[in-house]
Parts: C-alpha cells; sequence; structure tokens
C-alpha cells in the first residue's frame, strides 16, 4: 500500500566557492598569472547558430569577425 509522506526542506544557504577557497591557494594564484582567454573559444558549446551554418557548409569562423 502506498502512502504520502510529508517532507519538509531546510531553506538553501548561499555558498560561494570565492568564500571557501583561502586567499593563498595555488589556484588562486595560477588564475591571475596565466592567460586561458583563448581557450574559451575552442571549449564552448557550440550554439545554434553555429550548428545549422556547419550543417549549410558556411565558414562559422568568418561569421563571427
Amino acid at each position: 500500500m502506498m502512502g504520502t509522506k510529508e517532507r519538509s526542506f531546510a531553506p538553501l544557504i548561499h555558498v560561494s566557492l570565492e568564500e571557501l577557497v583561502p586567499l593563498d591557494h595555488f589556484y588562486r594564484h595560477l588564475e591571475r598569472t596565466l592567460d586561458l582567454s583563448c581557450v574559451r573559444e575552442y571549449v564552448h558549446p557550440p550554439t545554434q547558430s553555429t550548428v545549422h551554418n556547419e550543417q549549410a557548409g558556411t565558414d562559422t569562423l568568418s561569421q563571427r569577425a
């Protein structure tokens, strides 16, 4: 026999990774010194228009400029 169970949920607490990672942590230093902004264009998921353009055989890089 299946019944219903009353559930109560605790309120969510706001947690930020910035608050959890110490200021002198190695990866904070790495983030400040190493510029990886060029990597973003290679790893971002393709947008719908990019997928459509590739299927149509058009050059997506020339359209981004």
